[in-house]
């Protein structure tokens, strides 16, 4: 049950702060995964918080207990991943328009060395 596993989940960071957890309780469809995993259900998600009086975030190690075992997923790191992947194919975009107009110039270069002289 969702409701008990996040009463029963703690997440500790440095020097003491406790972090804000935000229940989600929502299942995702996992069903294509390589492993064969049942859908998973997201639990909730918590923010880094603040270092006292500075607006930089508390980095150092976090510790979460919980009642039943959990997965994490650094959702930085999966948007991270999507932007490299579009901007792969924006690169390869721009590649192939290049090929197309050097193509295109030297299709023209050809005709005019082949008619060059006004002579056909």
């Amino acid at each position: 049950d969702c409701d008990s596993v996040y009463s029963n989940t703690v997440i500790d960071g440095p020097e003491g702060k406790s972090s804000n957890f935000y229940k989600e309780c929502k299942i995702v469809d996992t069903s294509e995964m390589q492993n064969g995993l049942e859908n998973l259900m997201v639990l909730g998600h918590f923010y880094v918080p603040k270092k006292s009086g500075t607006k930089k975030s508390l980095t150092g190690d976090y510790k979460v207990t919980s009642s039943a075992n959990l997965w994490a997923m650094d959702v930085c790191g999966e948007l991270g991943e999507a932007v490299g992947g579009i901007m792969a194919m924006l690169g390869l975009l721009a590649f192939a328009i290049a090929l197309i107009v050097i193509g295109l110039i030297l299709c023209c270069v050809g005709c005019c060395c082949q008619y060059g002289n006004g002579e056909k």
